[in-house]
């Protein structure tokens, strides 16, 4: 799996809304003496108080059938956290990586562009990436197909070629593992996953 890494950096690759009245920008007023500053929208003949508060996602309690279940779920969380940051890299990264690959009339180009970008990711993230374990790297994998919708295996062939591709797509398999897995809604530890997602997303992971 350490092997991987690699490849890895390259994979990397409330609205308020008024219905009765139209609202004024936002603008800072002072509440009572001693109290503190809130943001305020001015409609005809008056101004609203506005504090965001962060939307709370709830979901049903879980309930676990013995203590394996248990440690599986706590250890899927930690290496969720864990990866899911380098999965959100490479959903910004290949957005513009396309962008800006749509804009060369070359391969060329594109080729030494595609060179430059894979330098700065590894340069920033191989260290981090080396320890990874299997399980996280997996994971991984898995997360960087749901952002990006592209398989690690299509990314490799995308980026290295079709040979490039077969070959860790074969090393992969002698660690259980599969390049061209996608990532499935329906099964349980994806359904899982994209609970933990949402959570992430509100800031409540």
């Amino acid at each position: 799996m350490k092997r991987f890494y690699k490849f890895l950096p390259l994979l990397l690759i409330s609205l308020l809304h008024v219905t009765t009245a139209r609202v004024a920008q936002a603008q800072t007023i002072p509440l009572t003496e001693g109290g503190y500053l809130v943001k305020g929208y001015q409609i005809p003949g008056d101004t609203i108080p506005y504090t965001p508060i962060r939307e709370v996602v709830i979901f049903r309690q879980r309930i676990f059938k013995n203590k394996r279940d248990y440690e599986a779920y706590w250890k899927l969380v930690r290496n969720f956290k864990k990866v899911y940051p380098y999965a959100l890299v490479a959903r910004k990264k290949f957005k513009e990586i396309d962008s800006v690959c749509a804009t060369m009339n070359s391969d060329f180009s594109r080729r030494r562009y595609i060179a430059k970008v894979q330098r700065e990711l590894s340069k920033e993230f191989e260290e981090q990436l080396k320890e990874l374990t299997f399980s996280q790297g997996r994971l991984l994998f898995k997360l960087i197909d749901r952002e990006t919708g592209r398989t690690t295996y299509e990314i490799i062939r995308e980026f290295r070629g079709t040979l490039t591709a077969m070959f860790w797509q074969g090393v992969a398999t002698l660690f259980s593992s599969d390049l061209k897995s996608k990532f499935d809604n329906e099964s349980e530890e994806n359904k899982i996953i994209n609970e933990l997602i949402i959570q992430y997303e509100h800031g409540q992971l």
